[in-house]
């Protein structure tokens, strides 16, 4: 394998991780778990309403969590499912979780917004557009990756 690309690789993870970590610090922070962070995040992205399966799509997250994390936080009183149509729910905010949202998670995004202040409009563009490019190629990788799920469920039946 090419140094230089393994180089490059890694370098990514370990700047990814950390980044996963600083989000993962920051859920403690606030009070959630990493998952409820994260949808009530999504949540508040997308202005929206959003389906179970369209946060597993969003975050590759499995459904047990997106489930379990979804009933939390309907217990805490800060979402709502709507009702079942075509086997989909749709999740939105309460008014306590539009509340929590205005107090912490849209203050939170507020202050990411901040950190790219100091970056000019070109650094920003480049910025986006290389993450867009290196989500499009991988994207094209995962799908081309050949699906080993059956074989290692017949190695695991032996």
């Amino acid at each position: 394998m090419n140094t230089e690309k393994t180089s490059t690789i890694r370098r990514f993870n370990r700047i990814n991780d950390e980044i996963t970590s600083l989000y993962h610090r920051a859920s403690t922070k606030l009070g959630f778990s990493d998952s409820e962070l994260i949808i009530l995040y999504l949540l508040c992205s997308y202005d929206k309403e959003l389906t179970q399966s369209c946060i597993i799509d969003l975050t590759g997250m499995s459904k047990q969590t997106v489930n379990s994390s979804v009933r939390r936080m309907e217990q805490a009183g800060w979402v709502a499912l709507g009702e079942r149509t075509n086997h989909r729910r749709v999740i939105r905010f309460t008014k306590a979780g539009e509340e929590l949202s205005r107090e912490v998670i849209q203050p939170f995004m507020e202050r990411e917004e901040g950190l790219f202040a100091d970056w000019t409009k070109e650094e920003k563009e480049t910025f986006l557009s290389l993450h867009q490019r290196y989500r499009d190629a991988l994207r094209r990788m995962v799908e081309m990756l050949p699906d080993r799920r059956s074989r290692n469920l017949g190695a695991n039946n032996s």
